[in-house]
């Protein structure tokens, strides 16, 4: 309250007569006699205490561009879809229990995450006219919790259209023959469908049964790679994520059958050309007992 009032007194948020009129109007239903005062210089006020009319009535103004300030807690930020131009976190720490305590990254994220909706942001996107990045992506990519189901739901979207941009920007790239790009292409579509970075440590979200929270369980433990997941004995494996047999007997099988390759690469010299050679060589497993093995060749 002291913020808005603050603001009331030292800014204009009005930019015209038919705003005012609008805000007047809106102010008259408020029951909250202090927020009356606050609408009707502009500023509006958002928590989970307030009357629910008020707070829908803030809502509906904020959202259609009559009320240009708005002062609000957590609550806006948790599955309200109200885009803001600019979002100002005044501290990143709240009270619990009666002690300051650091927000998450998540809800971080979702409050800076106003200043940009996935659902207004992706079509510049995809209309080709503007580059972004989205703070929803770097948080699924690097298996940073998301829980509002809203935002999920705006991330499943944004990452089946991603895949089909990438793969179509894979295949442009091949056909023009720049190495750099298409290694680049080719490691972002990967990204888009596994939903991870590259390197990232929680390869064991991509296995059904495994979602972010079991996977975090798996990492804490020191699972990183498919390779330590198939040394863990299936028990521990149970333990770890909680389940009960034959739980980690399922995982170990799945895992025991994806695809695995060596590969090794030669380079010599010759009547002063370089030889280059690259051997790929299937490694048997229970889904491909009979790996297949690739020899390329290159001379300059």
């Amino acid at each position: 309250m002291q913020a808005a009032d603050m603001l009331c007194k030292n800014g204009k948020f009005i930019n015209s007569a038919e705003m005012r009129e609008v805000l007047y109007q809106c102010a008259r239903l408020l029951k909250d006699s202090k927020l009356k005062d606050f609408v009707i210089r502009g500023v509006g006020c958002h928590h989970a205490g307030m009357d629910l009319q008020d707070r829908k009535c803030i809502s509906q103004l904020f959202e259609t561009g009559n009320l240009l300030v708005l002062l609000a807690t957590t609550t806006l930020a948790m599955g309200v879809n109200l885009p803001a131009h600019l979002v100002i976190i005044m501290s990143t720490q709240h009270y619990v229990l009666g002690n300051h305590t650091e927000y998450s990254e998540s809800q971080i994220l979702q409050m800076i995450g106003r200043a940009g909706r996935p659902q207004q942001k992706y079509e510049i996107l995809l209309d080709g006219k503007q580059l972004i990045e989205s703070s929803l992506i770097q948080a699924s990519l690097g298996c940073l919790p998301i829980p509002d189901f809203s935002l999920s739901q705006d991330v499943n979207k944004i990452f089946r259209s991603g895949q089909r941009i990438t793969r179509c920007l894979f295949e442009i790239l091949w056909l023009k023959d720049t190495y750099n790009g298409l290694l680049n292409a080719v490691y972002l579509y990967k990204c888009f469908r596994a939903k991870i970075w590259e390197n990232s440590k929680y390869v064991t979200k991509q296995l059904d049964g495994i979602g972010q929270f079991l996977s975090n369980a798996l990492v804490n433990a020191g699972i990183t790679t498919f390779e330590m997941f198939e040394q863990t004995d299936p028990r521990k494996i149970e333990m770890i994520t909680n389940r009960h047999p034959p739980f980690g007997n399922q995982l170990k099988s799945t895992v025991s059958g994806l695809p695995k390759y060596k590969l090794s690469v030669d380079q010599s010299m010759w009547q002063g050309q370089t030889y280059l050679s690259v051997f790929i060589a299937g490694v048997p497993s229970r889904t491909v007992p009979h790996a297949r093995q690739y020899h390329l060749s290159y001379s300059t």
